[in-house]
């Protein structure tokens, strides 16, 4: 059961990031235009739109949400980004989807994690909660086997405790013996010496 450590990363939608882009790019247009033709005041408007357009690229680029291995890591903040990872086991998700949103699949994703309350807007969210469901299935598919082999550990080490296995290093140097070759009938014999 072999779990991929690459990032597999979800952001917001592209087409709505780009839509709001030219928006606000034509409005800096518009801005610009009049403050050439009306009046210099318009130029404010220039400075608004030029802030608003990094927020919008810079809240696409960082509020994002990844999987890595059995980890959800948050990628988080305007200006200075900020990456949280939290174990999957550890993450209560919900989800919240508006009816343009289950056309477009698209949504808000809201994380309990560590006390906090962290909300992303994705697309793809199907993906996103059958990735998530795979791998929490995949891991608890893992304990159980882990569960499992440590249960056989233990049946194995209290048998061998019965027939007078005491140690691996008294095992070895018995199977040793005096020449340094190995005597396979000292390992039959030493639980009756």
């Amino acid at each position: 059961m072999q779990i991929d450590d690459r990032d597999i990363t979800f952001r917001p939608h592209r087409l709505g990031f780009f839509l709001s882009l030219a928006v606000i790019l034509g409005v800096g247009l518009a801005c610009l235009a009049l403050g050439f033709g009306r009046h210099p005041a318009w130029f404010a408007g220039v400075a608004c739109v030029a802030y608003l357009g990094g927020v919008l690229v810079s809240r696409y680029t960082a509020g994002s949400l990844a999987l890595r291995g059995f980890d959800l890591v948050l990628f988080q903040g305007t200006f200075v980004a900020r990456e949280v990872t939290n174990p999957i086991w550890e993450v209560k998700t919900e989800i919240r989807q508006s009816l343009i949103g289950r056309l477009s699949d698209t949504g808000t994703v809201i994380i309990y994690a560590g006390g906090e309350r962290v909300c992303c807007r994705i697309a793809q969210l199907r993906a996103f909660r059958r990735l998530l469901r795979e791998r929490k299935l995949q891991l608890l598919a893992l304990a159980e086997h882990h569960a499992l082999i440590r249960a056989g550990k233990q049946l194995r080490l209290a048998a061998r405790e019965r027939e007078g296995w005491r140690s691996p290093t008294w095992r070895s140097q018995a199977a040793l013996g005096d020449g340094g070759r190995w005597r396979g009938d000292v390992l039959l014999n030493a639980g009756q010496q």
